[in-house]
């Protein structure tokens, strides 16, 4: 049977969670690491794109496809002019 100091010292001898990542990543060249970050900051915007849906869930407009032009003809000229009033 394990004593306790037993115990606490093979729980002190494995790395973190995070030493092990980083362990990992410094394996990796350049390119490895920039694809992990990729992947990582991509798997965070999905799922801020998905929250967002799931908040706008049932509060849709359906618009034409004439309404539709209509609203980004006047928001890019909203914002033409905001841009030249600088």
């Amino acid at each position: 049977m394990e004593t306790l100091l037993e115990t606490k010292t093979a729980e002190e001898k494995k790395p973190s969670l995070l030493r092990q990542i980083v362990d990992e990543a410094d394996m990796l060249d350049d390119e490895g690491k920039e694809s992990v970050l990729r992947k990582i900051k991509g798997e965070k915007a999905i799922a801020k794109a998905r929250a967002a849906d799931k908040s706008m869930e049932g509060n849709w407009i359906e618009m034409s496809e004439e309404e539709i032009w209509e609203m980004v003809s006047a928001n890019r000229k909203k914002w033409y002019e905001e841009s030249l009033s600088r």
